[in-house]
């Protein structure tokens, strides 16, 4: 080596820089010749003629395929930087460490082989989950959910009404920004877990352990869910949160068979109150509709029972203007035509008006006293309405005929029949009777 320095240092001012790297190259060849057992070229020979042995095997020219070898081994180093990226990942470039964006997509990319630049792919298409309170053990044989563990440094939580509740959480998630995900923290995946942990506690932490346990298990995963993306976007470590499920909301297990027996009882109290509000439902509107029908009833009733009296009152006043000849046939007409006024006033207004019509009416009629046909004609009238309605009520009741014999003395008689006769008795002597057959 110190030859060759030699020589490189003693080359001759009128070569060029080609010259002298071409004779470096046959040195180091040389070199190489003579470390196999290919003894030095001839002086003249350029390599090429025979050994200084005399005897030996041609020499090979190294010298003319290093440089195919140095352009080989180029072209190695630089098809390293090829990679491929598959749909629903994304490569994150490093160059001497730093991000180089934007992240490249699914297909065939390049970058420069190291140690100028790196490649990291990230999976940006599958859900991932992170355990809050448990840990699942997984079969690295099949993959599968092997077994559950409890995390009580993580379950266990301090409620408003300062119970303790232990609480189990799952986090499902993707990757949203590769680029954000591999420089903006370091652990991503720690980090989300500290801030899930940390969103859970916050909204346990605002309520009773009943509405935890039983009344607003969904508001705590909605609560936890708000908590934690707007954790995340404060950190900004490109993880896009899906879902929040909570799986575990119990009392601790030394206490939880107590609590179980509170939450029985108030579930029978609420289905107690249920059944009750439903007959309640059930059996008030009918209460109130059978009321409203009797109501109705009763007014029809009454209705009906007032125009039949106001019928038979109106039919006995115009009997009596019928008795008192033209006079009471003018009153009448005039009395019939303010009740005809009165039918298209209100109800209130509508009595009040015949009310006042009737009195005058009446009073229209008292002086009929002192008229002697009008006396006479009202005593035959008096009398045929005494034996009509007579003859409507005698049919129905009962009549009981005394002799003479019976001294005349009916106290000895009564009850004749009891007191549960709808209509009284009638009793008469004989001579009563016979007295009734002679009229």
């Amino acid at each position: 080596m110190r030859g060759l320095l030699t020589r490189r240092m003693d080359r001759r001012p009128d070569r060029s820089p080609e010259e002298d790297f071409e004779q470096l190259v046959r040195n180091v060849g040389d070199k190489l010749r003579g470390l196999f057992g290919g003894g030095n070229s001839g002086p003249g020979g350029g390599g090429n003629g025979p050994s200084a042995g005399g005897g030996g095997a041609p020499s090979i020219p190294i010298g003319r395929f290093l440089p195919i070898i140095i352009i080989l081994a180029l072209i190695g180093w630089l098809a390293t930087g090829i990679y491929t990226i598959q749909p629903g990942e994304a490569g994150v470039v490093r160059t001497f460490g730093s991000y180089s964006g934007p992240p490249t997509g699914a297909g065939l990319n390049y970058h420069f082989p190291a140690p100028i630049q790196s490649v990291e792919v990230v999976d940006t298409q599958t859900v991932r989950r992170t355990e809050i309170g448990f840990r699942t053990d997984s079969d690295q044989s099949n993959n599968e959910v092997a077994g559950k563990r409890s995390n009580l440094a993580e379950a266990l939580m301090l409620t408003s009404d300062e119970n303790i509740v232990q609480v189990e959480l799952l986090v499902q998630y993707r990757i949203a920004d590769a680029a954000d995900f591999v420089f903006n923290v370091q652990n991503p995946e720690s980090v989300l877990r500290t801030s899930a942990e940390v969103a859970l506690r916050s909204a346990v932490g605002n309520m009773t352990i009943d509405a935890v346990i039983t009344e607003e298990r969904g508001k705590v995963q909605m609560d936890t869910k708000a908590n934690l993306e707007r954790l995340l976007a404060e950190y900004n470590i490109g993880i896009d949160v899906g879902e929040v499920l909570l799986q575990v909301a119990d009392p601790p297990e030394e206490v939880r068979d107590a609590f179980q027996e509170v939450v029985r009882a108030r579930a029978d109290k609420e289905r107690l109150i249920n059944e009750a509000q439903a007959y309640q439902n059930d059996i008030v509107p009918r209460a109130a509709g059978q009321a409203e029908e009797l109501i109705n009833t009763a007014k029809a009733f009454e209705a009906a029972r007032i125009a039949e009296a106001e019928g038979e009152a109106d039919r006995f006043l115009a009997f009596i203007a019928g008795l008192a000849g033209s006079a009471g046939q003018d009153a009448l007409a005039d009395y019939l035509d303010a009740l005809e006024d009165t039918s298209d006033l209100a109800e209130v207004d509508r009595e009040s008006a015949r009310k006042t019509a009737r009195s005058q009416f009446l009073a229209s009629l008292e002086g009929l006293d002192k008229d002697p046909s009008y006396i006479n004609r009202r005593d035959v009238m008096s009398e045929r309405l005494y034996l009509e309605t007579m003859e409507r009520i005698l049919p129905f009741a009962k009549k009981f005929i005394l002799t003479p014999d019976s001294g005349g003395n009916l106290l000895q008689f009564l009850p004749l029949e009891g007191n549960s006769a709808s209509v009284a008795p009638i009793v008469t002597t004989q001579d009563d009777s016979v007295s009734e057959e002679n009229k």
